[in-house]
């Protein structure tokens, strides 16, 4: 349905909608193939060919990494989409009936614009769809990814566990473990290799999270994640250098910049608090970084802007990486309880 829609709204020379409304469905379900399909013809089509052919190598590393086991929890899974996406049908997804009803919603609102009823932007809002962990609605900046997560499912739909990252249920959130090593420092190991939980957004943004994290060697931490790219993303961490503080670093086009680090004459911003909220807003390309204890009224924003534009993914990482002088001799697993993690649009 969404390819035939697709076919009518290309030939009516409007690719960008169709990019957008193919976009759209993937953040309902990233598995859907079709809407991969669709986003690969409107890179060729726009001559973005590097984007077309990053999109089939999206899918794969989603459907073998990522993908909840058809009996529920966070298992890595089987077999790669068949080749003309390649095609792997997703129709025996456990999570059907909710992508049928998601995708049913989603072809009306295209059937609206195509007769001409309904454009998006025009303040038009969208009721998102949801569960009981996980619920997604659409405020003014319609289609940036909204959702709000309790993580009381533990299954998580809202989120796609990356680099065999395992969650685990616990009574007050979920827990997320890494082995030594693991590490957000593409530009040192070649790509990031720290466990973490993903959701794709876009557009403007607050991306949120609550969380517990003991860490006590160099380098270890728990935050948030921003990932675009293995050269360009953001990341914003309660985490332990030279001492306990909050760290604020990015990549941009493979450069590595930290704006704050717990380690000296890197402008460290000190906490002992093991429990945090950290939150990322992105306003165009321009992400601002906030912080604030547990339980605190009041934010504190760090100094500072990273620059990330395009559709990315909003991630809950873990790190740990042994390095001196205060690296963990045990080289021991750190792990992170993340009791929350919400994305608003703005």
């Amino acid at each position: 349905m969404l390819e035939r829609l697709a076919d009518q709204l290309v030939a009516r020379g409007e690719r960008g909608l169709v990019l957008e409304v193919a976009l759209a469905a993937l953040a309902v379900d990233v598995l859907r193939e079709c809407s991969h399909r669709t986003v690969i013809r409107i890179h060729v089509a726009e001559e973005n060919l590097a984007e077309a052919a990053a999109a089939p190598r999206l899918l794969r590393r989603v459907v073998h990494d990522h993908r909840p086991h058809r009996e529920g929890g966070w298992r890595n899974v089987g077999p790669a989409p068949e080749p003309r996406t390649s095609r792997r049908s997703v129709w025996e997804h456990p999570l059907l009936v909710g992508v049928v009803v998601a995708v049913v919603g989603g072809v009306m609102t295209l059937l609206g614009i195509v007769l001409g009823r309904e454009r998006p932007g025009d303040g038009a809002a969208t009721q998102g769809t949801g569960t009981a962990s996980a619920t997604s609605t659409d405020s003014p900046g319609a289609g940036c990814g909204a959702v709000s997560s309790d993580f009381t499912d533990p299954q998580q739909p809202a989120w796609a566990a990356r680099n065999a990252a395992a969650p685990v249920p616990v009574a007050d959130g979920v827990q997320v473990v890494a082995e030594d090593g693991a590490d957000v420092r593409a530009d040192l190991q070649g790509a990031v290799t720290a466990p973490w939980l993903a959701h794709e957004v876009r557009g403007d943004f607050s991306f949120r999270a609550s969380l517990t994290v003991a860490a006590d060697h160099s380098y270890q931490g728990a935050g948030l994640l921003l990932y675009r790219d293995a050269a360009n993303y953001v990341r914003l961490e309660r985490g332990y250098g030279r001492g306990a503080g909050v760290a604020f670093e990015f990549m941009a086009g493979g450069r590595y910049v930290k704006l704050h680090a717990p380690f000296p004459g890197e402008d460290p911003v000190p906490t002992t608090a093991t429990s945090v909220e950290l939150r990322l807003d992105r306003r165009g390309s321009a992400v601002t970084a906030w912080w604030r204890s547990a339980g605190a009224e009041r934010w504190n924003a760090l100094t500072g802007k990273a620059g990330l534009d395009g559709d990315t993914w909003a991630g809950l990482v873990v790190v740990n990486t042994s390095q001196p002088p205060e690296g963990d001799p045990l080289r021991a697993p750190l792990s992170a309880t993340f009791h929350g993690a919400s994305v608003q649009c703005l």
